[in-house]
């Protein structure tokens, strides 16, 4: 019996495998990138919350998850006698975040603009699951294990991401994580203690954000040059680092993760001391009154917690609130 040719294989395979290849293109098609997703809930929050308000906000919040759930805008309108928008969205890097405003002529305004950072936005040894920054600090690498293992996690994550959103898509009924509303947060756990706050001894934590911190790299060259935008702005800019839970932080002793983030804060003094509109305030490296009990995990805080940091919060900045 003669074997078939390489056309008549091509052929049989086509029709084995082409009706799955286009259902995956029309997946792709219809769903969007993880980073596609993000930067669309922030420029819709963006809409919404300032630019199509009657009153332009004199407070602006924004950066990530930490300042969505850690920020209440209606403790610092009471204690500032102002008006506020949280923007913040759930890994909200700062540049992405500053592209934004820019694009939403939400900079020049003269408002006070808080921003929550973390430490991994400037380490290109951290691999996000919803950046292409990513893959060009992946590029980037010399090759090697990590290489391999960075481009490993990347695509996982990808996968994760596009598994998730099309059962969403399949099931319309299932919240889109993207975008969690003050109740969704609140059945997710975000309004009670959540778990033990443990790490491992020795110079690194079990921690991915402080395994195989890179500095000096791509994210860091990104994060500075979205500082020097906000400083050149006539807005008052205050960077934060909002606070862990004291457990968890006490659970670092031992690690790399005190000087992490003692770097990360000189690395943002160094950016900004050019800009004296510019400031930041690191709350993990400083003394807090919060206990375990106002956190929903190691860094998000409760409702409760929430009330007490807001508040915290805006003694700090008052101060700092332009005249108008």
């Amino acid at each position: 019996m003669p074997k078939p040719g390489a056309a008549r294989l091509f052929v049989k395979l086509a029709f084995l495998f082409g009706p799955f290849l286009l259902l995956a293109a029309g997946v792709f098609a219809v769903i969007e990138s993880p980073a596609t997703t993000k930067r669309a809930y922030l420029d819709d929050k963006i809409a919404r919350l300032i630019t199509n308000t009657p009153e332009r906000p004199r407070v602006i919040v924004a950066g990530d998850s930490r300042a969505q759930s850690n920020i209440i805008p209606r403790v610092l309108d009471a204690e500032l006698k102002t008006n506020t928008a949280n923007v913040a969205v759930g890994v909200g890097l700062l540049y992405q975040t500053v592209d934004a405003l820019k694009k939403a002529d939400a900079l020049n305004h003269q408002s006070l603009i808080i921003i929550s950072v973390s430490s991994y936005q400037i380490s290109d040894g951290f691999v996000l699951d919803a950046d292409p920054i990513d893959v060009e600090v992946i590029a980037h690498k010399q090759w090697g294990v990590q290489k391999i293992m960075d481009a490993r996690n990347y695509f996982d994550n990808q996968y994760d991401y596009y598994f998730n959103r099309l059962k969403t898509f399949l099931r319309p009924d299932v919240s889109d994580p993207e975008r969690m509303s003050e109740e969704v947060f609140a059945a997710k756990g975000y309004t009670e203690k959540k778990g033990l706050f443990a790490s491992t001894s020795g110079p690194n934590t079990t921690d991915e954000v402080y395994q195989n911190v890179t500095v000096g790299g791509v994210k860091q060259k990104k994060f500075e040059e979205a500082l020097r935008t906000l400083g050149a702005t006539n807005d008052t800019v205050v960077i934060i680092e909002p606070p862990y839970a004291p457990s968890a932080w006490r659970a670092y002793d031992g690690t790399n993760a005190k000087t992490t983030e003692e770097q990360f804060a000189d690395i943002i003094h160094s950016a900004i001391a050019p800009y004296p509109n510019m400031h930041m305030k690191h709350y993990a490296l400083t003394p807090t009154t919060l206990q375990d009990s106002a956190f929903a995990d190691s860094v998000h805080l409760n409702k409760a917690g929430a009330e007490i940091f807001t508040k915290q919060l805006a003694r700090d900045v008052k101060s700092l609130l332009p005249k108008h």
